[in-house]
């Protein structure tokens, strides 16, 4: 007889303790971290734009090619009908960080090195703040 069936499982206290840390976690995450805005400035990208980058650098392997419509259907809300983000295409292969090539496009290594960058600046600043 399957002692589980018919109740609910007990969920041992530890995993309890660290599902209510889950919250303190998500809004410490790079809150206060001012690196973003001098990356912004260098880059000559506003917010959208980096994070449309940012996206389909997360979201694509090297090399690999998607298409205006590929993109609208698959990055951000697919059941979303109209995102005026994706007008952002031609800025970012006009900077260098998007190549074009017919109707598809492809995160150049200038683009895919900005958002790694990024990414590790953000980390460093989470290894000085203290633990919880």
């Amino acid at each position: 007889m399957n002692p589980r069936k018919g109740s609910a499982m007990a969920i041992s206290q530890k995993y309890r303790d660290l599902v209510s840390l889950f919250p303190q976690f998500l809004t410490v995450r790079r809150r206060k971290w001012a690196g973003l805005q001098n990356i912004l400035q260098s880059s000559g990208l506003d917010r959208p734009h980096f994070f449309l980058l940012m996206a389909l650098v997360q979201e694509t392997d090297s090399g690999q090619k998607l298409s205006r419509q590929q993109m609208e259907s698959q990055l951000f809300n697919p059941y979303s009908t109209f995102n005026p983000l994706f007008d952002a295409l031609p800025l970012l292969v006009e900077k260098g960080y998007l190549a074009q090539t017919d109707d598809s496009y492809q995160v150049t290594p200038y683009g895919r090195t900005l958002i790694e960058q990024t990414e590790q600046a953000a980390r460093d600043y989470m290894a000085t703040l203290t633990s919880i």
